[in-house]
């Protein structure tokens, strides 16, 4: 497993840290999924980063969140991307949330 120092990240992408935390969560979620030409996204996408996919029987879509703060201190924000991701993708069975904290 790799170990990522985030303070290197926040340097090395200063006040991007939020893209560029979104851009590496997709990655990661593309080579969890095996999907190999991407994800249709449309910008703000309401409550998950992209399209669902389909995987083993499951409509999933994702969410990533840079928080500076602790997940705990963020939960109606999570409890809120849950609420919205339902609504607008009532199809969805999983949604993965991948998050930085401090």
């Amino acid at each position: 497993m790799i170990n990522i120092d985030w303070k290197i990240f926040e340097s090395k992408f200063e006040g991007k840290e939020t893209s560029a935390f979104e851009d590496l969560a997709y990655i990661l979620f593309c080579l969890e999924h095996d999907i190999e030409n991407g994800i249709f996204a449309y910008y703000n996408q309401v409550g998950i980063e992209t399209e669902p996919i389909e995987h083993n029987n499951n409509v999933i879509g994702f969410q990533s969140k840079y928080y500076t703060t602790k997940v705990s201190d963020n939960k109606s924000d999570i409890e809120d991307s849950i609420k919205k991701a339902k609504e607008k993708n009532g199809k969805l069975t999983k949604i993965f949330f991948i998050l930085k904290e401090t």
